[in-house]
């Protein structure tokens, strides 16, 4: 098996996106960018959406529903490259509100879809993991030329455009 099966076999098929688009919604507002997913394997999970009654407790029934337990990211996008797993965590904002709390907790969460992957399939992977800031108040309306990606030193980037093309973020 490959990394993108071993994910998706831990990980429920109702989180998964089955279109290459992110999206955020509110009363007044929408933003959607398309993702290009050419030339890669990956796998892009939605875990910030409104649930069915099945799931009875939330995304994270064992926690209490005090402030900021529950916290995660609007998307999850695994992928491989050259042997290595990329877990890139995608935070949505309509203006400049802060990502790094979704960001952070959504962390945590990858890092214990990992373990239990590599718990589950007898593997070892250590993940390189992103992440991704998009402010609606910074999307290009025009497709402009994409440059190369370059993180800070949290491993964090601000994207202003309105693709996200995969390939650039695998670095």
């Amino acid at each position: 098996m490959d990394i993108i099966s071993d994910i998706d076999y831990v990980l429920h098929n109702d989180f998964k996106c089955r279109e290459n688009h992110l999206e955020e919604k509110g009363e007044d507002f929408q933003m959607s960018i398309r993702v290009n997913m050419d030339g890669c394997k990956a796998v892009l999970y939605k875990f910030d959406k409104q649930l069915d009654k099945s799931y009875k407790g939330g995304l994270f029934p064992f926690f209490a529903k005090n402030e900021n337990v529950c916290k995660v990211s609007d998307y999850m996008l695994f992928a491989e490259k050259k042997g290595t797993l990329y877990v890139i965590i995608i935070e949505m904002k309509r203006g400049k509100s802060q990502t790094f709390p979704q960001l952070k907790a959504a962390t945590d969460f990858a890092n214990y879809v990992i373990a239990t992957v590599n718990r589950v399939k007898g593997t070892a992977y250590k993940p390189e993991i992103r992440w991704i800031s998009i402010h609606g108040t910074k999307i290009k309306k025009k497709k402009t030329k994409e440059k190369g990606i370059t993180y800070d030193q949290d491993r964090h980037y601000v994207m202003r455009s309105n693709v996200f093309n995969v390939k650039l973020y695998l670095v």
